[in-house]
């Protein structure tokens, strides 16, 4: 007797070919300047992965001098929701801006329902960040963890990065000065009477979050023991609403943003409160 056996042949799946590598990316971090800054080695790691991508971070104005020119970016944009970018006719001119680079990915390190619409609406096709504000309008979002400070915010940023499939590890944290920002820098310190050999120190107690803050003492305590030393001078650097209270010994205070805060983050020392979350 011939028998015949029928046999189950499986179809070989198709050989899905590997994901392109994104050439065009937005890097979003509209937000505080410690935030943008702490960002900053996520975008040397990307840099180094895709040397030939095209790198663009969006910023507010007040990080633009954090932004502008770092070696690793081709370019940034400002995002001017008080000005320019403010109210339905400034969200069209934002969203015509980001038309005109051709994104094909945006990472948002910092999302809200404005800019994850204003992505959305731009038709970039990926879309990678937060599940919060609006989440729902990228392609790849996750939890937002950040608030439990398991992690440092350079950690948080360089995870987003190696959700886009790409092998990165940590860079530096990158802050370019220009001639303008080292002569403005040092006229601000001749005006306030620091004289070569002087040591430079720098103290940030605020933070935005009531949680990062140390007692104000505390740092008090700090910037007189300090100022105590020879040849040391003490800076404290605040918003340009606040007025220095109980640090009596300080050798002079700065209530100023763009280039000279820039030089100050360039002190030898700088005592903040710390720079996870």
């Amino acid at each position: 007797m011939l028998r015949t056996v029928i046999g189950t042949v499986e179809k070989p799946s198709p050989t899905s070919s590997p994901k392109p590598s994104p050439t065009r990316i937005l890097l979003v971090r509209p937000d505080r300047i410690g935030d943008v800054l702490l960002s900053t080695p996520a975008v040397e790691a990307l840099r180094k992965s895709l040397p030939e991508v095209f790198l663009v971070m969006l910023v507010a104005p007040e990080a633009r001098d954090i932004v502008d020119g770092n070696p690793y970016l081709n370019t940034f944009l400002i995002l001017d929701k008080k000005g320019e970018h403010r109210g339905f006719f400034g969200m069209i001119r934002l969203i015509r801006a980001l038309r005109e680079f051709q994104f094909d990915t945006a990472v948002v390190f910092h999302g809200t329902r404005r800019i994850h619409l204003a992505l959305w609406l731009a038709r970039i096709p990926e879309r990678v960040g937060y599940d919060r504000k609006w989440g729902f309008l990228l392609t790849k979002r996750f939890k937002d963890v950040k608030v439990l400070g398991k992690k440092h915010e350079s950690d948080y940023t360089l995870d987003l990065i190696r959700s886009l499939g790409l092998p990165v590890s940590g860079g530096k944290v990158t802050m370019p000065t220009t001639v303008e920002s080292d002569l403005r820098m040092d006229r601000f310190l001749k005006e306030q009477g620091v004289r070569e050999g002087d040591r430079l120190v720098a103290i940030h107690p605020g933070a935005s979050c009531p949680s990062k803050r140390w007692p104000a003492d505390r740092f008090a305590d700090v910037a007189d023991r300090l100022a105590a030393q020879p040849s040391m001078r003490v800076a404290l650097v605040v918003g340009l609403w606040i007025t220095p209270g109980r640090m009596l010994r300080l050798s002079f205070w700065v209530a100023v943003m763009g280039v000279i805060t820039v030089g100050i983050l360039n002190f030898p020392l700088i005592i903040s409160r710390e720079g996870g979350t």
